[in-house]
């Protein structure tokens, strides 16, 4: 997803960004996307180490857009008191994993179960429809 902070009315659409300084840390699917649509060569892409990083480029006005996970972008926004707005989201979202130090077994299984549990009593699946799809109009 890539945002843009309220600072700059003028950024309302991803259209507004062609030419402007955004931010990402490292290669991202929604450049993929930009790529194949053409429009990758439109932007010029500052990568950064961290995602908190893009957002404090962003609050400092250094930077117009920066890429990064919506829930990710909404969580920095509000711990570094920047007013942002969502501009386009990525077509696909990013693989997720969660990993556990080798031989931790209890925890692994702790997580797993917990998983199987949400999974089960719908929980994922009710998240995804809020998350995901009820508020992006999907």
């Amino acid at each position: 997803d890539v945002c843009s902070s309220d600072l700059n009315p003028r950024i309302q659409q991803l259209s507004d960004l062609y030419g402007q300084r955004i931010s990402g840390d490292r290669q991202t699917l929604l450049e993929a996307e930009w790529r194949e649509q053409g429009i990758r060569e439109r932007f010029r892409i500052l990568k950064v180490d961290s995602k908190q990083e893009a957002m404090s480029l962003l609050k400092q006005g250094k930077i117009e857009g920066a890429i990064m996970p919506r829930e990710v972008g909404i969580y920095l926004a509000k711990q570094l008191g920047v007013q942002v707005r969502e501009l386009v989201r990525a077509k696909q979202g990013a693989p997720v994993a969660l990993a556990v130090k080798k031989g931790n077994i209890q925890l692994l299984q702790r997580l797993d179960a917990t998983l199987r549990q949400l999974i089960a009593d719908g929980t994922i699946e009710r998240t995804y429809q809020h998350w995901l799809h009820d508020e992006s109009g999907r």
